[in-house]
């Protein structure tokens, strides 16, 4: 009896210590195999860590380039012409227009550093030579006498401007102010000043005949906006 007992508690023994080395197998398994999903795991989510970057280029690269534009003022007159963007913080732009006077042209370069909100514009502009008799006479009235000065005025400027933009896409609303430099020649100066004694006085104290010129530092301002095409 004692000896079948013995061999009994042999064979529970041994099925226990079987059982022992099975489940510590078993768990030795199992984690090896979650070491080796984790990993896994992680890789399959830097694809989508990466995406996220070109589809930021994407959107800076796909703000369009080209636009018309209008704007008006002082010395500019009314200005019209096409705008071209190679960055979002920089557009150059040329264009033609009128001063009520003449035709004129004018280009420059405008730095906005954020893409929208505060700009910096650099512009250079020539009007042509007209007569501003009819402009003169349209403000001054009827007992206005056209005079020979007038008959033949144009200017070139220049402008340094501070401003603030509206719009990025696909409209953009700008207002621009500053300072511009002026030089005009005005013509047949000699011929007005000289009829009269007190014209006549000013020409010999002064020097003054023929043809002059003026320089000038003047204040300036211009509001428009661009249509971005393409």
């Amino acid at each position: 009896m004692t000896h079948h007992t013995l061999r009994f508690a042999r064979k529970l023994a041994h099925g226990a210590l079987l059982t022992i080395a099975l489940s510590a197998g078993l768990a030795r398994s199992a984690a090896a195999q979650s070491a080796v999903t984790w990993p896994t795991t992680d890789f399959g989510h830097a694809p989508a860590m990466r995406d996220v970057a070109p589809r930021a280029t994407q959107t800076k690269s796909s703000l369009p380039r080209l636009g018309a534009m209008l704007d008006v003022g002082l010395p500019d007159g009314i200005m019209g012409g096409l705008s071209y963007r190679p960055q979002p913080w920089l557009r150059l732009q040329a264009g033609a227009g009128s001063n009520a006077i003449s035709p004129g042209i004018r280009g420059g370069v405008v730095f906005v550093p954020f893409g929208a909100g505060p700009s910096l514009t650099l512009e250079a502009g020539h009007y042509f030579e007209g007569n501003a008799n009819g402009l003169i006479a349209s403000l001054a009235g009827s007992e206005y006498r056209n005079n020979a000065i007038a008959e033949r005025v144009g200017y070139q400027f220049a402008n340094l401007h501070a401003g603030f933009e509206l719009g990025q896409e696909r409209f953009t609303f700008f207002l621009h102010g500053g300072i511009s430099y002026l030089h005009t020649q005005l013509h047949h100066v000699d011929e007005v000043l000289g009829a009269t004694e007190a014209g006549q006085n000013a020409a010999q104290t002064y020097g003054i005949g023929g043809d002059s010129s003026i320089d000038a530092w003047i204040p300036s301002l211009k509001l428009g906006f661009i249509v971005h095409l393409v």
